[in-house]
Order: structure tokens, then C-alpha cells, then sequence
């Protein structure tokens, strides 16, 4: 499938923002096949050129961030936007080169992350020539120790940077090999490159058949104009190297990669694609991303085993401002299985699902396959903003209803309500003549709530059943109001970004299309940029701010400037 992103898109952005390079027909064939993540840029002096015409560029380049990059560069921190401190070159070094290059993450020690840029060619043989003089000068000036060492074709130059107390000494390699180059952080990976240059082609990622079948395939879907980015990951390797280090001396917590390989996720191999820069003020750059799946699935990804089917347009009472309208088609009863497996791995409690749906069938007699799984679906929609007031338990006003095609409301509503909490006060409605069920705010509907936690307005607090749809929602005014709305809404149907949006993308639908979606950004990602700015992200932040905190300091020490 193939997305094209308006400007205000943050997902790439991130790619972007990290100034991660690429390679193409050239570095591939000098990368392992076992890179986690490889980032490729055929012509980097191009897409340098066009970077800073994009928002997002500039913005980034902007007076807004130089005191940022000031601090980094002064304090020596190394992080995805100021690499210099760990590799001898930055971003602006890449942005000159002519030919292919690369950024890829390497195996170093065991299951942990090494960087490596690679480059080099006859057009950029002086470029590379500074970039090692400037590194020299660059790493002289931080007292770090230089090692060279002959090798058949070229050099290895070694840096070894002063380790603080307790810390192990950073390291930056520059390897050279003819007109080639490469920078990395490890001793490992400049090992792993250096048996690759010396096997050629044979066991690069240039021969691995999913890397293949993902890069021929996204170019035909960027269609006439050439990619200025092609991209390649390998979920769970990548997972592993990037998931933090356990404890041995914290009891709890599991291993969250291990898991989700032991409940199916490792049937998604490779995920891939290109990225082509088109600032204009309509969007900034076009997207083509391709999952490599091996069906059929099982385990717990069985909730992932979408189906091929017709579009699902947004019904006209969804606001134009939302953040988010994505929909899909799915098998629901083997989404459930696959629920259940989750869940009982959550509660480590195997077959907990099949015993609760026994349990109800017997103390509710509600057969939840029978009564209420095989009324719903195929189609299922989910549609998000960031518009809730905001409250300690949702500090970014988030709001969530997801709708799902349905059959004979009324036996579904009253088999909804039997699974539903049983302390007398969740209250029932009928609005329009449909069935509407809802708890106290800040409490679930569907579960016993914990008096001894706190409110939390991110679950399902009311559902409604018309004719044709189930709804539930995480905010029931914000139900109640599509049900008996007050005044004329501006539909996200007949928003221009949306439009303009499912215009682009469904020349890109086949009769094989089971999920579409669209996105935006929302004022969540200033709360989250906010955190990270006064060093307030922990292990319970939301994965976006985690996002961020790693773009802009690294690994760097949370004090550090943001």
C-alpha cells in the first residue's frame, strides 16, 4: 500500500529528522545482509538539496532549533540528529556526497545496536579525503587516541575517546577500502564490514531474496518519480537490539521481543520501502511502504489476519478535525482467538479466555462467539482526535470510537449488555431508537472498576447499536452527540486533505486491500515534545515521547538539552 503524506505527518518526519542516509545500487552490495535497519539515498546531494524546501526541513534548520544543536555539539552529545560525537561527520558531510549512501544498524556485542554510515566513490574521493581530515582534527580536539592500521586495499583508523569512571571507552572506526568509506561505533561491525568487502557481493543484502522482493516492488509503487529514499527493516531483530536491557535485580517485567516471537509476530520478516521528497503546498514527500508476511498466521497475531474488502467511507457525522479515520476488514472470530492469546500471556494464565467465555455461557447464558461475534463485522472503523477536556488520567484529551458493521441490533445490544460490569451503574438509554449503555465517567463499562486507581478516560465507557453499526467509545457525550447531533458538522468526508488523500491512494488499491487509513498530526506531539523538553520521559511515557527523546538526545543523559 502506498501512502502520500501531507506536511503535517510525523511518523517520517522522524526518518527524516534523524538525517538517516541510504544506499543504492552500490552500498547494498556492501552491507550484510544481516543490517536490522538500512537506510539507502541513491543521490544524496539531491535529496540534501530539496531537504530544506520541505516544513520539515525547514523548521529543523530554523533559529528555533540552533541553540539546540549549539548544546549538542558543545556538550558532545551523540544523538540521531548530531551523529559527529560517534561517527566524525555529520549530516551536512553526507548532504555533499555524489554517489550511494548508507546508514545501517549492525549486531556489535551481543544484541546490541552498532551505526554504520557508508559512502565513497570515485565522484567523492576529495569529499572523503576532508571528511577523515576533519574527523582527525575533530577527535584530536577531544584527546581521543588514534590507530591506524594497513589493510589489503586501504585502512583502518581507529579513535578511542577517554571513558568516563565505570564506563567503557567509545570508540569511532573509519574504514577505507579503494574509493569506499564507512564510519561506525563498533569494533564488532567494522570487523562484519570488513569480511563483507572482502566476500563481495555473495551474503550482502543486495543477494537476500526479502530484501529483493521489497525494493523491486516499492520502486513500482513510487511509480515515474525516482526515490530519494529507499528503506529496509527487519522488525524483531531491530526490536532486540533497541529494547532497554533488563534488570537481573528488578523482579518483573518481561522481555517483550521474546514474547511477541512466541506469539506469531516474528511471521512479519521485513518491512521496506521508498520516500520521495516533492515539497510543494500540498505535501511534502511521498511514502510507499511494503510488510513481508509469511500466512498463515498464528498465535496471537491471528488478531492481524486482515481480509480484502471494499472501502469503508467515513459516515458524514465524523468531524473534519479528527486526528485519525482509519478502517479495515477482519475475520472477527479469529481476531478473538488471537485476542485470547494475548491475554492470557498478559495474565499468564493459559486458556483464561476459553474459561471466561465458558463462564459467561453458564452464569449469563450469553454465548459470546454465537451471540454477539458472529453479528459483527467484516468492517470495523476507528476514528481518534486529541478534543476530550483534559484530566490527569489523559493529560492529552484523547478520545477514541470504533465503529463496526453489525446485524440484528436489538438481540446485540441486549447480548453486549450481559458482558458488561455488574455493580448497578452503568445506565441505559435509548437515543433515536437505538440502544445506548454507558458507565460514570472515567470508568470502563466492560470491566469491574479498581477503586483504588485512579479515573482513567481512555477506556470504553459507552456503546451504542444502530441498524448497521456497533459503536463504542471512549467518551460518551462524544457518542451520544453523533446520535442525536445539535448542528451541522463539517464532515471529514468532504475535507480537501482527505480527499486529496483517498484520491492519491486508491490508484494504488486491488481487489487485495484490506486497511486504509488517515492521518494527522494532533497537539498530542507537542505535549510529548514538552516532556522531553524538561526531561520528564520515563518507562511509562508514551511511546511517542520515547520516539522523540531518542531523536533528539540519544542515549544522551536526560538532563541533557532538549
Amino acid at each position: 500500500m502506498t501512502f502520500r503524506i501531507s506536511t503535517c505527518l510525523f511518523a517520517f518526519s522522524l526518518l527524516l529528522a534523524l538525517g538517516f542516509p541510504a544506499l543504492a545500487a552500490g552500498p547494498e552490495d556492501r552491507l550484510p545482509a544481516t543490517a536490522s535497519l538500512v537506510l539507502l539515498l541513491d543521490q544524496p546531494s539531491e535529496a540534501a538539496a530539496k531537504w530544506p524546501k520541505t516544513a520539515l526541513g525547514e523548521m529543523v534548520a530554523g533559529k528555533d532549533f540552533a541553540p539546540f544543536y549549539a548544546a549538542l555539539e558543545q556538550g558532545h552529545f551523540a544523538a540521531p540528529l548530531n551523529p559527529k560525537p560517534a561517527l566524525g561527520l555529520d549530516w551536512a558531510d553526507v548532504g555533499k556526497l555524489k554517489n550511494p549512501a548508507a546508514v545501517a544498524l549492525l549486531e556489535a556485542e551481543v544484541k546490541t545496536p552498532a551505526i554504520v554510515i557508508l559512502a565513497g566513490g570515485k565522484e567523492d574521493a576529495a569529499e572523503v579525503k576532508r571528511i577523515l581530515a576533519d574527523a582527525q582534527k575533530y577527535y584530536e580536539g577531544r584527546k581521543a587516541k588514534r590507530g591506524v592500521t594497513k589493510v589489503a586495499g586501504g585502512e583502518v583508523i581507529t579513535y578511542e575517546l577517554p571513558s568516563a569512571a565505570g564506563q567503557t571507552a567509545d570508540v569511532c572506526i573509519h574504514l577505507t577500502h579503494g574509493d569506499h568509506f564507512s564510519a561506525t561505533n563498533s569494533v564488532v561491525a567494522a570487523d562484519k564490514l570488513q569480511k563483507q568487502w572482502a566476500a563481495g557481493v555473495k551474503g550482502s543484502l543486495a543477494e537476500d531474496v526479502e530484501f529483493q522482493k521489497i525494493d523491486t516492488q516499492s520502486r513500482k509503487m513510487a511509480g515515474e518519480k525516482a526515490a530519494d529514499l529507499r528503506w529496509f527493516v527487519r522488525p524483531i531483530p531491530l526490536a532486540e537490539l533497541l529494547q532497554k536491557k533488563r534488570d537481573p535485580k528488578m523482579r518483573g517485567g518481561k522481555d517483550l521481543v521474546a514474547l511477541a516471537k512466541k506469539l506469531g509476530v516474528g511471521a512479519i520478516s521485513s518491512i521496506g520501502g521508498t520516500c520521495t521528497l516533492t515539497p510543494d503546498p500540498a505535501h511534502d514527500y511521498e511514502l510507499a511502504g511494503l510488510v513481508l508476511a509469511k500466512r498463515p498466521f498464528k498465535s496471537g497475531m491471528r488478531i492481524l489476519d486482515l481480509k480484502p474488502g471494499k472501502p469503508i467511507p467515513p459516515p458524514a457525522w465524523v468531524e473534519a478535525d479528527v486526528g485519525s479515520y482509519i478502517s479495515w476488514n477482519m475475520d472477527f472470530s479469529t481476531a478473538l482467538d488471537g485476542a485470547g492469546d494475548w491475554l492470557d500471556e498478559k495474565l499468564e494464565y493459559p486458556g483464561f479466555l476459553n474459561d471466561y467465555l465458558g463462564d459467561l455461557r453458564i452464569s449469563k447464558q450469553v454465548d459470546v462467539r454465537k451471540d454477539i461475534i458472529d453479528r459483527l463485522g467484516p468492517g470495523i472503523f476507528e476514528v481518534t482526535d486529541s478534543h476530550r477536556a483534559k484530566d490527569p488520567s489523559n493529560p492529552k484529551g484523547q478520545r477514541r470510537l470504533i465503529g463496526i458493521h453489525s446485524k440484528e441490533q436489538l438481540k446485540l445490544a441486549k447480548a453486549l449488555a450481559l458482558v458488561t460490569r455488574e455493580d448497578g451503574k452503568a445506565k441505559d438509554d435509548t437515543i433515536g431508537g437505538n440502544p445506548v449503555r454507558s458507565a460514570p465517567d472515567g470508568e470502563p463499562l466492560f470491566a469491574e472498576p479498581d477503586e483504588d486507581a485512579p479515573k482513567n478516560t481512555k477506556a470504553i465507557q459507552a456503546y451504542a447499536v444502530t441498524p448497521a453499526l456497533a459503536l463504542l467509545c471512549t467518551d460518551d457525550a462524544w457518542l451520544r452527540s453523533k446520535l442525536a447531533p445539535k448542528g451541522k458538522v463539517t464532515s471529514l468526508a468532504d475535507d480537501a486533505t482527505y480527499r486529496q488523500l483517498t484520491q492519491w491512494t486508491s490508484k494504488q488499491e486491488s481487489d487485495k486491500t484490506c486497511l486504509r487509513g488517515f492521518l494527522r498530526s494532533d497537539p498530542s506531539m507537542s505535549i510529548d515534545y514538552d516532556v522531553v523538553r524538561v526531561a520528564g520521559v520515563g518507562s511509562k511515557s508514551s511511546l511517542q515521547a520515547q520516539v522523540l527523546q531518542l531523536v533528539f538526545l540519544g542515549k544522551s543523559p536526560a538532563k541533557g538539552p532538549a
